[in-house]
């Protein structure tokens, strides 16, 4: 099984479809007894939720996970109006569409379970029409696309600019790798947006203040420091950053901890900040790779909605 423990817990939503092919004459009878119809309805509803249910059961790699909310819906379709779910079908007059629509509050997609709820439904109702409806048949069973809640409405983000700023000594020197500022740095081209700097600084508050006061100055989107958010003598990014945010952002640090104490509970140590500066914002990460790693699954791609607030002209 796939290690989801480090995915951030948020709101998933699925969609998946699948359609019971069949004779004109077959709709036209269910739309005729609408009791029966309504029981054929009822019971492919019930076999929809239980094979979500049991959607893990079925597939052993499969977590289990719970479903907060899911709708099974019918609808009739024919080629003259839903021409696209009979591209592969030429042969059939209707068919009856089933919608499996879910939503939850867990740490990996629930498309499996939708999918699995789509099926199920439509296998009972195949089940129960294959004797009275003529020629049947299932297909079409896929999921739709879906925009995640937390990418919706952010625009294009390879327009977003980000640097990346790492403070620390020993880099600085060459005696030590740069592991986390290239993490920083593969994370960020993992969300398509785009680099225009990337700078390595010893632990020095003028320099680091100069440095990121000139990307603020050219409207660079985002800003990402890198290290020195520790107890250390050397550890001033607090210092450098927070007297220059004009509008200081904690709930993206309570973000990065809620998630980063959930692994180490030494994550509360880490003296993080975050705010805008004129247009662009900036959020200062650990020093470490798992810190990196940790903070940037807990706000990212969230994050990037800043932009689109910080442009709005209206309050």
């Amino acid at each position: 099984m796939l290690d989801i423990s480090n995915n951030t817990l948020r709101r998933r939503r699925s969609s998946a479809v699948s359609v019971v092919y069949c004779t004109q004459d077959c709709v036209n009878q269910l739309k005729i007894d609408l009791e029966h119809a309504q029981l054929l309805f009822s019971q492919a509803k019930l076999a929809g939720y239980q094979a979500a249910k049991l959607t893990a059961q079925i597939f052993a790699s499969r977590h289990v996970l719970p479903i907060d909310a899911l709708a099974i819906t019918f609808s009739y379709v024919q080629p003259s109006t839903d021409q696209l779910f009979f591209t592969n079908y030429p042969n059939y007059e209707a068919g009856i569409l089933v919608c499996a629509d879910g939503s939850s509050l867990v740490r990996a997609p629930i498309d499996m379970e939708c999918l699995s709820a789509a099926t199920a439904a439509s296998l009972q109702l195949y089940e129960q029409l294959f004797y009275t409806a003529g020629e049947i048949e299932i297909g079409s069973m896929k999921l739709l696309p879906s925009e995640d809640e937390s990418s919706s409405n952010m625009g294009p983000l390879d327009k977003l600019r980000c640097a990346v700023l790492v403070c620390s000594d020993s880099i600085a020197s060459k005696s030590r790798e740069n592991k986390s500022g290239d993490l920083v740095i593969q994370i960020l081209e993992e969300h398509h947006v785009t680099l225009v700097d990337h700078r390595v600084l010893p632990c020095a508050l003028e320099r680091i203040q100069k440095q990121v006061q000139s990307w603020a100055a050219q409207d660079v989107d985002f800003i990402f420091t890198c290290g020195a958010t520790g107890l250390g003598v050397k550890d001033l990014i607090y210092e450098a950053i927070n007297p220059l945010l004009h509008k200081k952002v904690e709930g993206v640090t309570h973000a990065m901890y809620a998630h980063g104490t959930l692994h180490s509970s030494r994550a509360m140590f880490s003296r993080t900040v975050a705010g805008t500066i004129g247009q662009s914002f900036i959020v200062t990460l650990p020093g470490s790779s798992k810190g990196v790693q940790e903070s940037l699954k807990a706000i990212l791609p969230d994050l990037f909605y800043a932009k689109k607030m910080l442009s709005a002209k209206n309050s």
